[in-house]
């Protein structure tokens, strides 16, 4: 009888062991997975290089903006330049080489318009007036 009660609490005592090691592994697992969800469905904002310089011959100091949340695939790109240079057309062309190459290099086959471009007038800090030019696109794999 001792034999037999001493082998039931050896057998409860290494279940209990064992669960509550399966509850850390998997708590620790949730958290880096928690984690990742979190760092994937965030806003990156970079600050681009302007290396479409002959896309746009008008118009010489450029600043491109984007806006980019990995897990959808959600991309808007603000194209800025003084008012007196500014292009639509320059900036479109602009627009979609740079989407062209995000593709070629994020491993992209296709993006989508998601909403119509805008244009944005307005002062600096310096009061000079500047226009922006906003894209917002959704790529797919």
């Amino acid at each position: 009888m001792k034999k037999l009660l001493f082998v039931t609490v050896l057998t409860l005592v290494s279940i209990f062991s064992a669960s509550i090691i399966a509850q850390e592994a998997m708590n620790q697992s949730f958290d880096e997975a928690v984690d990742e969800d979190v760092t994937a469905t965030t806003v990156r904002i970079i600050d681009l290089e302007d290396t479409f310089g002959d896309q746009h011959p008008t118009a010489k100091n450029v600043k491109l903006t984007m806006e980019y949340v990995p897990f959808t695939g959600e991309v808007r790109l603000h194209y800025v330049c003084m008012a007196g240079v500014f292009d639509q057309g320059e900036a479109m062309n602009t627009s979609m080489a740079f989407f062209e190459q995000f593709a070629v290099e994020n491993k992209y086959k296709h993006y989508a318009h998601r909403e119509k471009d805008k244009t944005r007038y307005f002062k600096d800090s310096r009061g000079i007036r500047m226009t922006e030019y906003i894209v917002y696109v959704m790529f797919t794999k």
